[in-house]
């Protein structure tokens, strides 16, 4: 399973995410925006967004972090 988490600094829901898939011992790229990807970067791939972060599981979007969670929880049943 492949996860991209798109994410920026200061960005409480993006660092309780990435604590969840490391208690979780999920392998995750970071992608941090204004460093990594400008914000029409981040629109391109999440057109009609408007917070982080953005999740990609095996390349498809899974939302921000509530959605997310649950996706990967239904997924291991």
């Amino acid at each position: 399973m492949k996860i991209t988490v798109y994410t920026k600094s200061d960005c409480p829901s993006c660092n309780n995410l990435k604590t969840y898939l490391k208690s979780h011992n999920y392998q995750f790229e970071e992608l941090v925006l204004n460093v990594d990807l400008s914000r029409e970067q981040l629109l391109e791939l999440f057109p009609g967004v408007t917070s982080v972060p953005q999740v990609l599981v095996d390349g498809v979007s899974t939302g921000g972090y509530s959605s997310t969670v649950q996706f990967l929880t239904e997924s291991r049943k």
